[in-house]
């Protein structure tokens, strides 16, 4: 119904407020907890062992970059998600960059955002995330919440961590937005070990790095990597927005998200699995859009899978629809969990 009916009415609108029409629906969370108890949105099969021996009920998460003032976390957990990223959240509030500032690639299933980190500021989002603490208690079955932080020098960056971290079961720190210069900083070996040597690292901890497709771009993540293993980290998001030029965007240029994605998310996740090692998480962020593409991640060394375009091209049932298809393979190939499942993928026939 949403691909056939909703998604072409929503798509005349600009994007924009396409996103806020969405979450008028959204924030009406007794409309996600009916769809929750009518759907069948977890099953015992696909949980798998994250971090800190806590567990997640799926290895599917909602990326960061959508819910960024974090105000309809549990809605988008009730919708089948293992866990949900809200954010990017930054200290002071923010418009972001001028608009229009997001484009569609319809046939690629594809957006190009140069959205600029738009916030209502950190005091607007732990409003309500008290609130969220007190309902996802009540909650044990749905999924984590992980928070996207942000700042544009490093003062800025700690002082986010230290206000937002008590809220939120893994934190992922950005530092690879192509569309907010100053973050840039943070690309730098000195200043990135600075920050991390600095955090009070009670939770989790993960970092959002930029892709790369030169050899120029890959030794400077690699460089990111490797210092950031030696700081301590838990694990990376791998990885942000591919940078593009648009004409369509005021600025000119952005970050290409979905479907074209895929190929390039799995040959990094594979690289630096063979480069590093296993003693990190990977969270693959980049193209999944169905079970298939989440299984191609997960075997390329990946320990979870993010997606946000393709709730956006395929609507509110995606996560459930992969959840559902990656339980009826673990029934077909008499697989006893998603861990054997992984094991099996590259001889699967497609259902």
């Amino acid at each position: 119904m949403y691909e056939n009916l909703l998604r072409p009415i929503l798509f005349k609108l600009p994007p924009e407020k396409a996103q806020s029409f969405a979450d008028f629906f959204l924030k009406r969370k007794l409309i996600w907890e009916v769809y929750h108890s009518f759907q069948k949105t977890s099953d015992p099969r696909l949980q798998i062992s994250y971090t800190n021996d806590q567990n997640l009920p799926s290895p599917l998460g909602f990326a960061a970059g959508y819910d960024k003032d974090c105000e309809f976390l549990t809605s988008l957990l009730l919708l089948g998600f293992g866990y949900v990223i809200g954010g990017t959240i930054v200290n002071s509030p923010r418009y972001g960059n001028e608009k229009p500032r997001i484009a569609r690639n319809i046939k690629e299933e594809a957006l190009i955002n140069a959205l600029g980190f738009p916030s209502k500021g950190k005091s607007y989002v732990t409003d309500f995330l008290e609130k969220y603490q007190k309902d996802l208690s009540k909650r044990q079955n749905l999924g984590k919440i992980m928070l996207s932080i942000s700042g544009l020098d490093h003062e800025d960056l700690l002082l986010c961590h230290s206000d937002i971290q008590p809220y939120a079961s893994f934190l992922e720190i950005n530092i690879s937005s192509p569309n907010t210069s100053n973050i840039k900083i943070f690309q730098e070996q000195d200043n990135l070990a600075k920050l991390l040597n600095s955090l009070n690292k009670q939770k989790s901890l993960f970092l959002k790095l930029p892709p790369y497709t030169t050899n120029e771009e890959k030794t400077l993540v690699f460089s990111l990597i490797k210092t950031a293993i030696s700081c301590g980290i838990d694990g990376f998001t791998i990885a942000n927005t591919k940078p593009i030029s648009d004409d369509r965007l005021a600025v000119g240029k952005g970050g290409m998200s979905g479907k074209p994605l895929l190929t390039q998310t799995i040959q990094m996740v594979k690289e630096i699995r063979s480069e590093f090692g296993f003693d990190f998480i990977i969270n693959a962020c980049g193209g999944i859009s169905n079970a298939y593409d989440l299984l191609s991640v997960l075997d390329a060394g990946a320990n979870t899978g993010q997606l946000l375009t393709s709730f956006i091209y395929k609507g509110p049932n995606v996560a459930n629809n992969i959840n559902r298809t990656l339980v009826t393979l673990i029934e077909k190939t008499g697989s006893e969990n998603i861990t054997e499942l992984v094991q099996q993928y590259p001889n699967l026939d497609k259902l």
